[in-house]
């Protein structure tokens, strides 16, 4: 192969000529470069005396070749390699800022608002993720890789529905002041005040005496609803502040009301529903002097909580009397339920006691008791008429 002999100007701006006798590179007095230029404006200054021809500077390296082209017609600047297409794109600010892309495809675009298109070369927001599939997601993250509760959040938009969580077993996390505060569970459950899964809504007091639940009017000044805690971490109090008229209506499986609490100034009512045109074949009581007879009344000392003296009726007692109307569950039932281990915080599966319960109000007990209090009454006008 020949040499090729490239011929050097020698003047008080010294060049580069080339077989044409034709500068081709100049450096001139403060040491800056041109290359198709004679008067370099920086410390490298590459010129074409036409306008629209494209200006390039090409550096390779083996099979890869990085360069770096500019097109004075559009005035656009690309930076990037051959292999692959990948470039970055960059225009005047009446064109096109920025755009990256990767064959030929832009992944992402900045336009003139300062918008961030990824995927879309028209951002309609400040930061606009578009996928092609119906699949699009962002993952924030402080590792490398993997689902681990150090990789942030994923925003993921399905298509039809948008969902933010937590790479920690897909769960949710929301907190305030470094300290998580509520969580959505992995199977839709949610948390508030604590991390374990305490149902669908689960909620923890902050403290042994901080209010649980509270519901305010529209000016703040009454409560609807509040459940604080009372003297003991085991015991709540409903408040349900209302002045007249039906607070609540108990409906049945099929929708049919079968009660209600209505609160007024000074009382509060409990009333079961008990119309006319719900019952079929109404029939005068009797044997209510066997009933009450076989009513055994007793007294008795608690063994739970603060004790106490008790009285009334044993729930299994009361149930053999009658159709046993006024008494819920079985003689020594049990059931399995999760129970709080204090010392661990957590809640462990044991098998509890399932208590017989008894409504001392129910229909069967007033019903019986004023049938056999009419009785007496008559009797007694008998007698004080002969």
């Amino acid at each position: 192969m020949a040499n090729t002999k490239i011929p050097v100007e020698l003047s008080s701006t010294p060049g580069i000529v080339d077989n044409s006798n034709a500068t081709a590179i100049t450096i001139d007095s403060s040491e800056n470069v041109g290359i198709g230029t004679s008067s370099p404006r920086t410390n490298l200054h590459i010129g074409s005396g036409s306008t629209g021809n494209q200006l390039g500077l090409l550096i390779s390296r083996g099979a890869t070749t990085n360069f770096l082209v500019c097109n004075d017609g559009t005035k656009e600047a690309y930076i990037g390699t051959d292999v692959g297409n990948a470039y970055v794109k960059l225009g005047s600010l009446s064109n096109h800022p920025v755009a990256i892309s990767q064959s030929n495809v832009v992944a992402m675009y900045i336009d003139t608002s300062r918008n961030v298109g990824i995927g879309t070369s028209s951002p309609t927001v400040q930061l606009d993720v578009y996928s092609s599939t119906l699949q699009s997601e962002v993952k924030i993250s402080n590792s490398g890789t993997g689902n681990t509760a150090s990789d942030g959040f994923g925003l993921l938009n399905n298509g039809s529905t948008a969902y933010v969580w937590n790479y920690e077993a897909g769960v949710l996390l929301f907190g305030t002041s470094n300290a998580e505060r509520m969580r959505i569970h992995s199977n839709g459950a949610v948390s508030i005040g604590s991390t374990s899964n305490l149902g669908v809504l689960g909620v923890k007091q902050l403290s042994a005496s901080s209010t649980t639940f509270a519901l305010y009017n529209d000016s703040s000044s009454r409560k609807w609803f509040y459940l604080p805690n009372a003297y003991y971490g085991y015991q709540g109090v409903e408040e349900i502040h209302a002045n007249g008229g039906v607070n609540r209506y108990f409906d049945n499986a099929s929708g049919t009301s079968v009660g209600s609490i209505v609160v007024n100034a000074g009382s509060t009512a409990f009333n079961t529903t008990s119309d006319y045109r719900l019952k079929d074949n109404p029939q005068p009581l009797t044997g209510s002097g066997e009933f009450i007879d076989a009513l055994q009344p007793k007294t008795w000392t608690w063994n739970h909580g603060d004790g106490g003296t008790g009285v009334g009726f044993i729930a299994h007692e009361a149930a053999e009397v009658g159709l046993g109307l006024c008494v819920s569950g079985e003689k020594d039932a049990t059931r399995i339920d999760k129970v709080l281990n204090e010392e661990t915080g957590e809640y462990t599966e044991q098998t509890v006691p399932s208590y017989q319960q008894l409504d001392y109000s129910n229909g069967e007990l007033i019903a019986n008791m004023v049938a056999e209090l009419k009785s007496l009454r008559a009797r007694i006008a008998d007698l004080e008429n002969q």
